[in-house]
């Protein structure tokens, strides 16, 4: 269900005070007894960061509101949201974000990835007061998560890595070779290590060898 503010058409967010200042006037608007339950909204933004839309996806229990990936972002691809921000209530006060938080949240992140809508933020709001993921530094750790990436994304990763490996270790073979050569010219242990980058103790390893 699309919630409607018209005086706040074309606002630019510009950081998470923002959107729970407008999240906020949504909830209070609610009857008491819809408060008591859990809301889910996802919030569009432009590229400018211009809101698109704030959108009601589901309402839930006192403790909990299912909410499915492809539901919420079949709305912002069709919109087309360049971004967007998850929001839910804590009827009971409590923001602390559970278990269940942090892995609906990890799923979206990998989904909007895939889709070219980025998660930038999940809001928990009481009345009163907000918890920013972002800010708290859970979205950037959950962004590394590898649980719902796509098995295409997750082997070009490890393709990379094995890429960054392989100079690394090209880059350290060689410095044994202009070590070993340095050596067999009598050259100081020391003097070699400041040309090669190896520890001197590397150094006395291969005169040995």
């Amino acid at each position: 269900m699309n919630i409607e503010l018209p005086e706040l058409k074309r606002i630019k967010i510009i950081n998470s005070d923002e959107i729970f200042a407008i999240m906020q006037r949504v909830l209070l608007r609610e009857e008491q007894i819809d408060r008591s339950k859990e809301h889910f909204w996802f919030v569009g933004l432009a590229a400018d960061h211009q809101l698109l839309f704030i959108e009601l996806i589901t309402i839930g229990g006192r403790a909990s509101a299912s909410v499915s990936p492809r539901e919420a972002f079949q709305i912002a691809v069709q919109k087309s949201a360049a971004s967007v921000i998850m929001v839910h209530n804590h009827p009971d006060g409590n923001l602390r974000p559970s278990e269940a938080d942090e892995e609906i949240t990890d799923h979206f992140i990998q989904v909007g990835r895939f889709l070219g809508s980025p998660v930038i933020d999940h809001l928990i709001i009481t009345d009163q007061s907000f918890f920013s993921f972002e800010i708290n530094g859970i979205m950037e750790r959950l962004r590394g998560s590898l649980k719902y990436r796509l098995p295409y994304e997750m082997l070009e990763q490890g393709m990379e890595r094995g890429f960054r490996k392989g100079r690394r270790d090209g880059e350290l073979n060689k410095a044994r070779q202009i070590a070993r050569a340095a050596l067999e010219k009598g050259m100081d242990a020391k003097i070699i290590a400041e040309i090669s980058g190896l520890p001197e103790e590397e150094i006395e390893r291969l005169t040995l060898q």
